[in-house]
């Protein structure tokens, strides 16, 4: 694995690296992460830790702390480091994300050669808003020359923190730079735990850090896939990633009564029951949580919440930019979505209205967005990702409406329409609703878009105090939609409590890409569960554009027939490419694949596993990636001209050239030839007569 032997004695606990059912769990429901430790380590990726302060000479982590661009963000301590006894929470996150791999101790990191940074805050609960809004301020300005990614496993404690309130103006243009200028204008990609506030029935959508559309907003699941019993819900969520959970027990204690005369007493009550805690790196000795002494007590076996399903994210963000530092923020939202999975076929999931991923729309869910994430899958779509999106090239749409309605206290509703032009292909709706109501309890606000798809966007029952003015929300569940159309929100009073809702109008902002005829056809291991549901899901028909089939996700081979009017097989599940569908450019995953070309130009990149590629007419760019792969003519070795140049071979003929690398062997009607012996030779291997004959 990239040369690094996991030797490491705590790597066999660390279920949501490798969940082999240690402990109960469902195997497989990880972060699928082993496969890309083959290329990918995080190396040269700075990840920030804002926490409570990283250990600089913590044993697994030292080697991957830069000291120098780490400090404290409050006023309380004078670098990176923890201050008090309790702050224990930001080793464990750290090591989580990098902790050192194949060194003989501990456990590993998720990237286990990126760089760390630390900036402590003050988490304490007597640490003000004010504090925090200065220290992650001072985070973000530092983010902008200094770091890739920030983990975030805190936050405001869900009760509306609102960007438009004067004192949190500044960490919301700090926020907007840092994912502007961030990575030379890539933009810093920004993580936070989604919360941990399910049981008071809050709302991840109540807090502008969790719902931005800078930043990834992650849930937890258990290790059965399941989302964890405390992760705060919200349309805002992107993805999800493992974690601990809890389960009750109704136990019952009988108290004797201290005389004849009374009755025993019985009392009842709920004992909450914790499993699948993370195991990660601790403060050294008997400091944090386990306060046992070095080495023992220098890693932690408890770590739960949210707060462990972040960094994880953040880890295998830092594997996506290393295998390729041109995405930007916005691409790594798009292709974490893209390739996370449903481990949970019982959960609340709803299909949105994107036609491109496995033939069809997304599985979207307000308990863990899109679903777990997968590195492998995520990595691989990162490889080979063929757009660059950023703040410089962010679409936006905005509508507004007005209105005037009163709800009716418990049974009132109220809703509105604005509709928008084609032209975006929609990343993130936001809504800010022109709306009163002294208890927000009481309300339940829903999104629906010109598709159908019905995004809840906020539903917190537990949430009593005012709804705040110029409040903005977002969904993540709109994902590869049009914009064209009408989007209707609709406000419900669900409870009767005095509290009458008063709705003026709403503004909604739609975010993303500009629509365009050159398609991306996305699939992933799920496309033969997506086909067993829905069969119309094997149709590709496309008449216009550069189109391309990204199925580098996918691990199983594949069998590809670019040509119109044939039938393909993909996870094992048939794919059919319509008469008059021209497909340009193909990408395969990690199997075995066969992959016949088109009459067009096609690009087509083999991936991984022992490929074989047959070519027929057409100028294409041919790259068989890593394994033994083969480049197949259907002429004699005289009908073509074959050139090599600088790991380039070229092979000529009236059907058109191929330009070919990362072979190994060319089949031709009457021979095969290596590659090898091609790109070491200084000459043509036929004359450029020979294309007068190369077809008949």
């Amino acid at each position: 694995m990239s040369g690094t032997i996991i030797n490491d004695p705590l790597f066999s606990q660390q279920w949501y690296l490798l969940n082999t059912g240690q402990n109960g769990g469902t195997p497989g429901v990880d972060l699928n992460v082993l496969p890309v430790w083959n290329d990918y380590t995080g190396k040269g990726i700075t990840v920030a830790v804002v926490d409570q302060g990283v250990e600089y000479a913590h044993p697994d982590l030292a080697a991957n702390v830069n000291t120098f661009i780490s400090f404290s963000g409050s006023i309380n301590g004078n670098d990176g480091q923890p201050v008090t006894s309790d702050d224990s929470h930001g080793v464990a996150v750290a090591g989580e994300i990098a902790a050192v791999a194949g060194n003989g101790i501990g456990g590993v990191g998720v990237a286990f050669d990126a760089t760390l940074a630390s900036v402590y805050i003050d988490l304490s609960e007597t640490a003000s808003d004010a504090d925090l809004n200065a220290g992650f301020t001072a985070v973000l300005t530092q983010a902008v020359n200094s770091y890739d990614v920030i983990n975030n496993s805190w936050g405001y404690g869900g009760v509306f923190h609102n960007f438009n309130d004067i004192a949190n103006q500044g960490v919301s243009e700090a926020l907007t730079n840092a994912v502007t200028y961030g990575r030379d204008g890539l933009g810093v990609v920004v993580v936070f735990a989604a919360g941990n506030d399910r049981e008071k029935d809050y709302d991840a959508n109540a807090d502008n850090l969790t719902n931005s559309p800078y930043t990834i907003a992650v849930a937890a699941i258990d290790n059965a896939g399941k989302v964890s019993s405390y992760s705060t819900p919200g349309a805002s969520i992107l993805v999800a990633a493992p974690s601990s959970s809890d389960y009750y027990t109704l136990e019952t204690t009988v108290i004797p009564a201290a005389n004849e005369d009374e009755e025993d007493q019985i009392v009842q009550k709920l004992v909450p029951h914790t499993y699948g805690e993370v195991v990660t790196s601790d403060r050294v000795g008997e400091n944090g949580y386990n306060t046992a002494p070095s080495p023992q007590g220098d890693y932690a076996y408890d770590f739960g919440g949210t707060s462990a399903a972040a960094p994880q994210v953040a880890g295998v963000v830092a594997l996506m930019l290393e295998a390729n530092p041109e995405l930007g923020y916005r691409d790594v939202q798009d292709i974490l979505a893209l390739t996370a999975r449903n481990t949970d076929a019982s959960g609340s999931w709803a299909i949105n209205g994107a036609t491109t991923w496995n033939g069809g729309g997304m599985h979207t869910s307000r308990d863990v967005g899109y679903g777990l994430v997968d590195a492998t899958a995520a990595v691989r779509l990162a490889e080979t990702w063929d757009a660059q999106s950023t703040t410089a090239n962010l679409m936006t749409y905005t509508g507004e409406a007005h209105a005037q309605s009163t709800l009716g206290d418990g049974t009132g509703s109220a809703s509105s329409s604005i509709t928008l032009p084609a032209g975006i292909s929609v990343e993130r709706a936001e809504v800010v609703l022109d709306l009163n109501d002294a208890d927000a309890s009481d309300l339940v606000i829903v999104l629906t878009s010109p598709s159908g798809t019905r995004s809840t966007l906020f539903d917190a029952a537990g949430l009593n105090v005012a709804y705040p003015a110029n409040f903005a929300m977002t969904s993540t569940q709109y994902l590869g939609e049009s914009s064209q159309g009408v989007w209707t929100i609709t406000v419900l009073d669900t409870k009767a409590d005095g509290s009458s809702a008063s709705f003026g109008g709403w503004k909604l902002n739609l975010y993303g890409s500009a629509a365009t005829d050159d398609t991306r056809y996305v699939y992933t291991n799920e496309y033969s569960s997506a086909f067993a549901q829905d069969s119309s899901r094997a149709l590709v028909v496309d008449t216009s554009g550069t189109d391309t089939l990204n199925m580098s996700p996918v691990t199983a081979g594949a069998a590809i027939d670019l040509q119109p009017s044939t039938v393909s097989l993909v996870a094992g599940a048939p794919l059919v490419i319509a008469p008059f569908t021209v497909i340009e450019n193909v990408y395969t995953g990690d199997g075995n694949d066969l992959i016949v070309d088109n009459s067009v130009g096609n690009k087509i990149s083999a991936g991984r596993g022992n490929d074989i590629l047959m070519t027929t007419f057409g100028n294409d760019i041919l790259d068989g990636g890593s394994g033994f792969d083969v480049v197949g003519f259907d002429r004699n070795y005289d009908a073509y001209l074959v050139e090599a140049s600088d790991g380039v071979i070229s092979v000529s003929s009236m059907q058109g050239t191929k330009s070919i690398t990362n072979i190994e062997a060319l089949s031709f009607a009457d021979r095969v030839v290596s590659s090898e012996e091609l790109l070491t030779s200084k000459t043509a291997f036929s004359t450029a007569s020979s294309l007068a004959t190369g077809i008949s």
